[in-house]
């Protein structure tokens, strides 16, 4: 679980640069102690029948800096005909990700599997492990990756609007029937969740004396409000609490209506005197929280493919490493720092 004040970072592994292309052993010439030329010939194995053959070394896994991981994030992608989901104007949008604050645990995921194509092999998509080693810092400072905040000629994007509640038509016609509003018939359907005309009629015969009755139902901009249905806080609203402290009650009972009529009335007279939570409002400006970290701790996959294997875990605590290997917790002297999957790091 990630909670608030965390962060999960994910971070691609680039391919590593191809090394210099290397001769091969037995073609490659030397000098003898006369200075004459000889043919250095590579190690061979005999195997069955007496045929020799070359003794194949065990490569070891290529190794890319952190540094090219955190280039990788931070390169921005252009993408044309991009439609913006608030203005609804299409033009080039340019994608770019860096962080506006930093948390006080920081979870960096290396991509440690990646989707490959064998169809030519007749082997069709498989999912195959990056061997590749990034050997991560015990000491991290992430300051590249702090953002500068917004750039000449650029402005944020306006918070989108939600969408009104919308009511049942037929519902609206028959308030309508009744000689009352239209904005009355749409109230009543919200209020009553759309259940039906006899349900929505009862309502706004009960609330037709309300101040607002006849005010237009409006889409509100609080981001907060975005997951509270309208109609649920008609219905606790009509129990004479003012719509403010509907909204906070449902929120508190995970929008059961009983449950938050309930707990207003124990709340009776308290509710005022509590300070509004505000949420902390974060500039687009440059970012100058601490970006320094220190790894307390990581996790290993032990396998060939991403369908077997094994997760291990190493923690640093005092100065020393342990490894949890299920329930076998012993000291590490020489953490594998460079094959962990998920790394924890702490803000000091």
């Amino acid at each position: 679980k990630i909670e608030k004040g965390h962060m999960f970072l994910p971070l691609p592994i680039p391919k590593a640069a191809p090394a210099p292309e290397e001769e091969e052993e037995e073609s490659k010439a030397t000098k003898n102690s006369d200075g004459e030329p000889v043919e250095k010939k590579s190690r061979t194995d005999k195997a069955d029948g007496g045929v020799e053959k070359k003794k194949k070394e065990k490569k070891e896994p290529a190794t890319v800096a952190l540094s090219k991981c955190i280039e990788a994030y931070l390169l921005t992608s252009v993408t044309e005909g991009y439609t913006s989901p608030v203005t609804q104007q299409k033009g080039i949008a340019y994608k770019s990700q860096t962080l506006r604050t930093f948390p006080d645990y920081l979870f960096i995921q290396l991509y440690r599997f990646e989707q490959v194509d064998l169809r030519s092999e007749g082997k069709g998509y498989q999912i195959q492990k990056i061997r590749r080693q990034v050997p991560m810092p015990t000491s991290l400072d992430l300051k590249s990756m702090a953002s500068s905040g917004l750039k000449e000629n650029e402005k944020p994007l306006p918070k989108a609007k939600k969408a009104a509640p919308k009511a049942n038509s037929d519902i609206v016609a028959a308030v309508q029937n009744m000689g009352f509003s239209k904005n009355a018939g749409i109230r009543a359907a919200l209020a009553t969740q759309n259940a039906g005309m006899e349900q929505a009629v009862n309502w706004v015969l009960m609330h037709s004396g309300d101040p607002d009755i006849n005010n237009p139902v409006e889409a509100e901009d609080d981001e907060d409000d975005g997951e509270i249905d309208a109609g649920k806080v008609s219905q606790v609203s009509a129990m004479g609490f003012p719509a403010k402290h509907a909204k906070k009650a449902l929120k508190a009972t995970n929008g059961d209506v009983a449950r938050a009529i309930e707990w207003l009335f124990s709340r009776q007279g308290q509710l005022d005197d509590e300070p509004e939570a505000k949420k902390k409002e974060i500039a687009p400006g440059p970012n100058t929280d601490k970006s320094t970290y220190k790894l307390v701790g990581f996790i290993s996959h032990i396998g060939d493919n991403a369908t077997s294997g094994h997760y291990v875990c190493h923690i640093e605590k005092g100065g020393k490493w342990a490894l949890f290997n299920d329930n076998k917790v012993t000291l590490c002297e020489n953490p594998p720092f460079g094959l962990g999957y998920i790394y924890l790091y702490r803000r000091v």
